[in-house]
């Protein structure tokens, strides 16, 4: 999903449920690249 005004346009995904983790990337990777690590770092082990 995008979201956007005059001055810029972010793209933005929603994965699972409690408060939003903006995650800000850099470079010249994009979404894809940490999304994966993110995700695996935030799992509730048991």
């Amino acid at each position: 999903m995008y979201c956007s005004n005059e001055i810029a346009k972010i793209y933005y995904t929603v994965v699972g449920h409690g408060d939003p983790l903006p995650i800000i990337h850099g470079f010249s990777i994009d979404h894809r690249d940490v999304e994966g690590p993110v995700e695996e770092s935030l799992q509730t082990k048991e």
